[in-house]
C-alpha cells in the first residue's frame, strides 16, 4: 500500500474552492488496488476487446500494452471544508523504452483525463464488468456504462496517454458513498485535479512495483516522465455528464498555480448544459 496527501493551498481566482498545491503532506490512506487478478492488459488482449466491444472500433491503432489500477486518494467534500476519499482509475502505456534522461521529448508521454458520463447504476470505471482471464481464449463482456468508460479510457491508454478516470464523488471506493453530487462543478473539477496528483504521485514514487513486466529479465520498464517541475501535457475529454466536468475543469485549473500539467486540448461531447430543458 501506498499513502499520500495532498496541501492545499490558494492559488489565483479558483472559485470556491482552493487549487491544490504540488507539496505533499503527511500520510493519509490511498490503496492501489489491482482492477483484476491480472491488472496487465498485453496488445493482442486489448485488440481482442476492441473487436467484442461496440464502443470502440476494432481498426483503432494499437501501440503499447497497458497496466490498470485503482487510486483511492484525498480530494475535497463538496463545499470545500473538509478532505475525503476519492477513487479512480490509471491506466498506464508500458513497452516505451525510456532514454537516459527522463526530460528527452520521447520520454514524457502525454496525460488524457477522462471524465464520465452520467450513470443511474451506480457502477464505475474503475471495476469494470467481466476482464479476460490472458489465457487467449475469453474475450471481454463489456455490458454496462462502465464497461463503456473502461473501454474508452483503455484505448486512449493503448494509443500512448497516460489515462486517469475520476470515479466522482459518491462512486467507487469513496467515503461519500451513496451520495453524489450530480452536476456539480467545483466537486467533479476537483475530483479529476487530485487524481491527476495521485497518479502523478504514484507513478513516481513506485516505478518497480508499477511497471514490473515479469517477462522483460532487466527489471522492468521505465516510467516516461518529466522531470520534476516540469509540466506534462494533458488532454482532457468528457461525454454527457463528462462534457461538464471537462468544461468545470478547464475553468478551474485556467488560473491555478504550479499545476504540473499544461491543458492542450479538450473536447466536450453532449454535455448536460441545460438540465432544466428551458431552450
Amino acid at each position: 500500500m501506498l499513502s499520500i496527501g495532498n496541501a492545499y493551498g490558494q492559488c489565483n481566482a479558483c472559485d470556491v474552492m482552493p487549487c491544490p498545491g504540488n507539496e505533499l503532506v503527511d500520510v493519509w490512506d490511498w490503496d492501489a488496488v489491482p482492477l483484476s487478478e491480472s491488472n496487465r492488459f498485453s496488445s493482442n488482449r486489448i485488440r481482442d476487446m476492441f473487436v467484442n466491444s461496440v464502443y470502440v472500433d476494432d481498426n483503432l491503432p494499437i501501440t503499447n500494452d497497458v497496466i490498470a489500477f485503482t487510486l483511492e486518494y484525498n480530494t475535497l467534500n463538496v463545499d470545500g471544508s473538509a478532505l475525503v476519499t476519492a477513487s479512480g482509475t490509471v491506466l498506464v502505456p508500458i513497452g516505451y523504452p525510456c532514454a537516459a534522461s527522463p526530460a528527452s521529448s520521447n520520454c514524457n508521454l502525454p496525460w488524457a483525463l477522462y471524465y464520465k458520463g452520467t450513470n443511474v447504476s451506480g457502477s464505475t470505471p474503475s471495476w469494470a464488468g467481466e476482464i479476460p482471464d490472458g489465457s487467449g481464449g475469453t474475450t471481454m463482456s463489456v455490458s454496462g456504462w462502465d464497461g463503456f468508460n473502461f473501454t474508452f479510457a483503455l484505448a486512449l491508454a493503448a494509443n500512448g496517454y497516460i489515462t486517469v478516470v475520476p470515479d466522482y464523488l459518491g462512486f467507487g471506493r469513496n467515503s461519500l458513498s451513496g451520495y453524489h453530487p450530480y452536476l456539480h462543478n467545483d466537486s467533479e473539477a476537483q475530483a479529476g485535479i487530485d487524481l491527476l496528483y495521485a497518479a502523478n504521485e504514484f507513478l513516481r514514487r513506485s516505478p518497480s512495483e508499477v511497471l514490473t513486466n515479469p517477462t522483460d529479465t532487466s527489471g522492468g520498464y521505465s516510467i516516461c516522465l518529466p522531470d520534476t517541475g516540469q509540466q506534462s501535457e494533458l488532454f482532457v475529454y468528457g461525454h454527457s455528464q463528462g462534457g461538464q466536468s471537462t468544461m468545470s475543469f478547464i475553468k478551474k485549473t485556467a488560473s491555478c498555480s504550479n499545476f504540473p500539467f499544461e491543458v492542450k486540448a479538450s473536447a466536450t461531447v453532449s454535455g448536460a448544459m441545460d438540465a432544466y430543458f428551458n431552450s
